[in-house]
């Protein structure tokens, strides 16, 4: 018979699949199209690349009640904005790993998207992130369509 995974493991599952996918599409986008803004999106490609990096350290706030460089602007070099994702997904799994399973059902105040902050649980607060991270990767995807950019399947996911 089959086994159910708690569901914080189920979620770390989730952000790790996430982040190879979001990672995979940041890394094949060419550095020169970064301020690109195709019509039908009100960010440019580096404003949206960015917010990957910002909702990991929003994640990173819910895991650990802390976080740093929230404010700061995004780099103007894609390899810098790749670098700093990647090491905000390592302090986020490190994060993770640390965790009780009282921990993540621990209620505390958090982000949670459009709403501001509110009170919920630790797992509710980063399905709430995730939730962002790929509304926002469906966004940087518009970028991956527009003309001239690499093949993308229907699912995000680079063809």
């Amino acid at each position: 018979t089959p086994t159910v995974s708690p569901e914080w493991l189920v979620l770390a599952e989730v952000l790790e699949r996430e982040f190879r996918n979001a990672r995979r599409m940041l890394g094949a986008f060419p550095s020169s199209r970064l301020e690109d803004r195709p019509p039908d999106c009100s960010h440019t490609a580096r404003e949206l690349a960015w917010a990957f990096v910002q909702r990991e350290r929003l994640m990173l706030y819910v895991l650990r009640g802390r976080t740093s460089d929230l404010g700061k602007p995004a780099p103007e070099q894609c390899s810098t904005i790749l670098a700093e994702y990647d090491e905000a997904h390592r302090e986020s799994r490190r994060a993770i790993a640390r965790l009780s399973p009282e921990q993540w059902r621990e209620r505390i105040s958090g982000p949670a998207g459009l709403q501001g902050w509110e009170t919920a649980s630790r797992l509710d607060l980063l399905w709430s992130a995730w939730k962002e991270l790929v509304h926002h990767v469906a966004h940087f995807a518009v970028h991956l369509r527009s003309p001239d950019s690499i093949e993308v399947t229907a699912a995000g996911e680079l063809a």
